[in-house]
């Protein structure tokens, strides 16, 4: 049997770009703030324009130019923040490591991904001490720590793409359970196993639902991306649950639907239509309690 979604190959990339670019809004300060604060204001703003502008001629020309120019721009980026956490502007410095962390992640630069890490965790460290007063910039550090779930899912949804024209034997198929509960696991009660990727970011949507109904492109954004992510992982578990059930293997069966609980969502549904089911699913994440 033969995975047979390639037509809906994730490409996080492109296909959110329309949302990825509105992100980006003017960096505004207090009347009361020093030249050098103006300067850098002006700066972040200055970059996040050149950012847009560089997302937008990678998409539509897809060659490595651009790439470079952002790889470019985000360590310039990364290295402003640092020097306004420096200079005790912690805002300003966020504003700079949202910029650095976009661009780490569209650069398509292997070697660039520690320093995602360490832009992630430079951001949190001022975003925890700035939640504890209450004046951090929630649009920033949502932004910031949600660029390395995005970058692992894109990761994990290529490995799959890899293997879509794979006639699944006994030889193969654990290979591709395994990327499977990769995405879907979810973590046993014991922690021997950790949980999905795909179920890491359904958590964080919830814990987020709040912040994202106050700014609907954001929430446009992250519900896009869970339509496009659920759809391909729900076709990807049905065909190796066909797979299973051609080979009359009813255990492994039952136990994918036991460790994966997204999928078993996806079962409960009434819809009529994958699609409905599906949204449905996002919709519920995404509402505030």
């Amino acid at each position: 049997m033969k995975l047979t979604y390639n037509y809906y190959k994730l490409t996080f990339k492109n296909r959110t770009l329309k949302y990825l670019i509105t992100l980006f809004a003017a960096f505004t300060l207090s009347a009361c703030i020093s030249t050098a604060e103006y300067t850098a204001a002006n700066d972040v703003n200055l970059m996040d324009n050149n950012l847009t502008a560089l997302l937008i001629e990678s998409s539509t020309k897809n060659n490595t130019a651009e790439k470079k120019q952002i790889a470019y721009l985000a360590a310039l980026a990364h290295e402003s923040g640092d020097a306004m956490v420096s200079a005790g502007s912690p805002k300003l410095a966020l504003a700079y490591y949202r910029i650095a962390a976009v661009g780490y992640w569209r650069d398509d630069v292997d070697a660039n991904d520690n320093k995602l890490f360490d832009v992630i965790d430079s951001a949190k460290v001022l975003c925890d001490t700035l939640k504890g007063v209450g004046k951090a910039p929630d649009r920033d550090c949502f932004i910031i720590q949600v660029t390395l779930s995005l970058e692992v899912l894109e990761e994990k949804y290529s490995e799959i793409s890899k293997v879509n024209q794979m006639n699944f034997n006994p030889s193969n198929i654990a290979d591709v359970r395994s990327l499977l509960d990769e995405l879907g696991y979810q973590a046993d009660n014991n922690n021997t196993k950790s949980a999905g990727f795909l179920v890491k970011f359904v958590s964080n949507a919830k814990s987020n639902a709040a912040f994202l109904s106050k700014h609907p492109t954001m929430k446009a954004y992250i519900e896009d991306t869970l339509l496009a992510a659920t759809k391909q992982y729900k076709m990807s578990m049905g065909e190796v649950i066909g797979y299973y059930r051609k080979n009359d293997d009813e255990s492994e069966i039952a136990n994918m639907k036991a460790t994966h609980p997204i999928y078993k969502a996806y079962l409960s549904q009434s819809g009529s239509t994958d699609v409905e089911r599906i949204k449905t699913m996002v919709a519920e994440w995404l509402s505030v309690e």
